[in-house]
């Protein structure tokens, strides 16, 4: 096999492999379809703290479930929110519609207090 051959089909498994991993990505966990914005324990939507639909104006997040996600996921078409402190106060994330985040940094990850779903930041 020559080297181009060689180098034509490396390219094209990188390429597949690409491809494999973009498609998973956008996929919703299972438990956040139909317009549901979720928040979970842990990386990779493991452990759902719980859900809300589009709409929901601020409340904090409760006392057991404080400071503990590390992931989330937007599956509504609106602009959803946390914050790192109780009644909307700290730091403030926009979950923008249509999407997720499957691993907070370092700096994030545990923080979250409160959150709404009734637009971003």
């Amino acid at each position: 096999m020559s080297k181009r051959s060689i180098a034509a089909a490396l390219v094209g498994a990188a390429l597949t492999i690409s491809a494999i991993g973009t498609s998973a990505a956008y996929a919703y966990p299972a438990d956040c379809t139909g317009g549901k914005v979720c928040l979970y324990d842990y990386y990779d939507f493991v452990g759902q703290l719980g859900w809300r639909a589009a709409g929901v104006s601020l409340a904090n997040i409760s006392s057991a479930n404080n400071d503990k996600m590390a992931s989330w996921a937007n599956s509504t078409s609106t602009n959803a929110a946390w914050y790192e402190g109780l009644n909307g106060s700290g730091t403030c994330h926009t979950m923008s519609k249509q999407s997720q985040n499957s691993a907070l940094d370092i700096f994030t990850r545990d923080t979250a207090s409160s959150w709404k779903t009734n637009g971003g930041c």
